[in-house]
């Protein structure tokens, strides 16, 4: 059974939208996670998220949380709909490093199809693919992370 479902997103203010929609769409704030550097964000989008009730976890390192997370059982990847494998939790971590975010959303029965398609909308990435993978977020030749 879905109990969570996560999606990786190359923007972090673009992800930070993402939680404010799923906040109107009647998600409990304290069942939406947003796993970003603080840097990830730019002026003024820290506030929206505040406003939004959303977890922006600033001036932690978002990794701490974010491992037990997507290892929790009954998380699903937006797009492969399947549990995260290892390559899923190394991309997603490797993803964030390099400055992108991850939207987590606590679901029940009623609400993982909704979760589903509003994550689906705004394009997350494809977490499956192999580190280094073309296409694959973070893949470029030289591409760091923001200093924490």
């Amino acid at each position: 059974m879905i109990s969570k479902v996560v999606g990786f997103y190359d923007n972090a203010a673009d992800a930070g939208r993402l939680v404010l929609e799923l906040v109107n769409d009647g998600f409990a704030r304290a069942d939406i996670d947003l796993f970003a550097w603080e840097e990830s964000f730019g002026p003024g989008d820290d506030f929206r998220l505040e406003q939004g009730g959303a977890s922006a976890h600033p001036g932690t390192d978002p990794l701490d949380g974010l491992r037990a997370v997507l290892e929790e059982v009954g998380t699903a990847d937006v797009r492969s709909r399947e549990g995260i494998s290892a390559v899923m939790l190394s991309n997603y971590l490797d993803g964030v490093r390099r400055g992108g975010a991850v939207v987590a959303v606590r679901v029940n029965e009623n609400k993982t199809e909704q979760a589903f398609a509003r994550l689906s909308e705004h394009g997350p990435a494809d977490m499956s693919m192999p580190a280094g993978a073309a296409g694959r977020p973070g893949a470029e030749a030289g591409a760091s992370a923001p200093a924490p």
